[in-house]
């Protein structure tokens, strides 16, 4: 039962993903930062966080009255709490 649990979360995770696979933007990051994936399921999540973080990339860049830009890092692909846990010193 778990094998197929997790079988069609990875299905559903890539079938939310394609639109950015579509646009090539995933495989320009991946490409420009290096980046290489254990397995299908995880290039999956990545790739749906990529998405997740891109658009709130854009969302803020579109503020007319921003005080910043925000753009893409090595680390778009990451979700906040992992970025968090990566600069995290204790």
């Amino acid at each position: 039962m778990r094998i197929d649990n997790i079988a069609a979360l990875v299905l559903l995770l890539v079938f939310i993903a394609v639109p950015v696979a579509a646009d090539g933007s995933f495989d320009r990051f991946k490409a420009l930062h290096g980046k290489k994936y254990a397995n299908d399921a995880e290039e999956a999540y990545r790739m749906r966080t990529f998405k997740i973080n891109l658009d709130a990339i854009k969302a803020h860049n579109s503020k007319p009255n921003r005080a910043y830009d925000l753009g893409e890092s090595q680390f778009t692909d990451t979700t906040e709490n992992e970025f968090e846990s990566k600069l995290s010193f204790y």
